[in-house]
């Protein structure tokens, strides 16, 4: 695959003095890199896609702010991601996975429902809790099986985490491409 003959091309370029051997850096970054882009690590956030999606649209109704604000604040609450890549230095998601799409769809599912028990509509907590994050979750493996050979489109699923090659560096290291 692509990705596979990077990474070598990378190790081939970057390994010590020339002598086939793999510096501790190189191994590090092969390893962050293996890591970062695992479909159990998108399966993991996808799951707390949803759950902040709703949690982040109940905290909104629970303020009394209009259906409007409490989908913001379910999408808003997906940011909370874009903080850990910061602290743990990693490269930025800004869209390319979809939080705000996945968080905007189950917030503003779990709020139409809301309303609708507010119309008098009686729809039970765990099946609007289901339903929202299920369309936050459902997004996201829509995009996965259907989108993952996409390039460096909005909806990429771990388009931050695929390797590229740094060009025209001494000592580059292996980055994804945003």
């Amino acid at each position: 695959s692509e990705r596979t003959q990077l990474l070598f091309e990378w190790l081939v370029e970057h390994s010590a003095a020339k002598r086939n051997e793999l510096s501790p850096q190189a191994l590090a970054e092969v390893a962050r890199l293996e890591a970062m882009s695992s479909p159990e690590l998108y399966a993991l956030e996808t799951i707390a896609l949803g759950a902040v999606a709703v949690i982040g649209a109940q905290s909104g109704i629970s303020r009394g702010m209009t259906p409007l604000a409490c989908v913001a604040t379910g999408v808003t609450i997906c940011f909370g991601g874009i903080l850990r890549d910061l602290l743990c230095q990693r490269p930025l998601a800004f869209g390319a996975q979809s939080y705000a799409l996945a968080t905007a769809a189950g917030a503003s599912v779990y709020v139409g429902l809301r309303q609708l028990v507010v119309a008098g509509y009686h729809i039970p907590l765990l099946v609007r809790i289901a339903l929202g994050a299920g369309t936050a979750i459902s997004q996201r493996v829509y995009v996965w099986l259907h989108m993952s050979d996409a390039q460096d489109t909005f909806l990429s699923p771990m388009a931050n985490y695929k390797p590229r090659v740094a060009a025209g560096r001494a000592g580059g290291s292996l980055r994804s491409s945003a």
